[in-house]
């Protein structure tokens, strides 16, 4: 029972440790009138630019660039070229940022926090060597509760 219990842990903590990293798309922030003045550019579209601007990326490709994911879109904003939210709200520095900081739990959250709390009590009550595991799962589940609030 005990394997068991520490192989779920284990799986867990991989899964977490694949959590959403922050868009890392760019913007050239050129000129526009309406959307239909922009397009996404870039070797894998993580630019979003004027219409026959073109601009010259590497080639390598990294999750974060999947603008969709993140529910961004090229759009014209403020007459500029950017991403930004379907209601027309650009993608703010600030907000990646925190965005950043959330998505370090962002594979916690579908997790039910109580799930993590009892996990990590038993994980200490088991054994010296799973204390600190189930030390960790509690305050990643009291991290996650408290990200859900803000």
């Amino acid at each position: 029972m005990e394997k068991i219990i520490m192989l779920l842990m284990l799986l867990l903590l991989v899964q977490s440790s694949f959590a959403l990293e922050p868009f890392c798309g760019w913007s050239t922030y050129s000129f526009c009138l309406k959307d239909s003045d922009c397009q996404v550019g870039g070797c894998n579209n993580q630019v979003c630019e004027r219409k026959g601007e073109e601009t010259i990326t590497t080639c390598e490709w990294k999750d974060c660039y999947r603008a969709e994911d993140y529910n961004l879109t090229c759009q014209c904003i403020n007459n500029k070229c950017q991403w930004g939210y379907q209601d027309k709200t650009p993608l703010t520095k600030q907000e990646s940022k925190i965005a950043s900081f959330k998505n370090i739990f962002y594979s916690l959250m579908p997790i039910n926090p109580i799930i993590l709390i009892v996990l990590g009590i038993i994980l200490i009550l088991m054994a010296k060597l799973a204390k600190f595991v189930g030390m960790v799962l509690i305050i990643l589940a009291i991290i996650s509760l408290i990200l859900r609030f803000i």
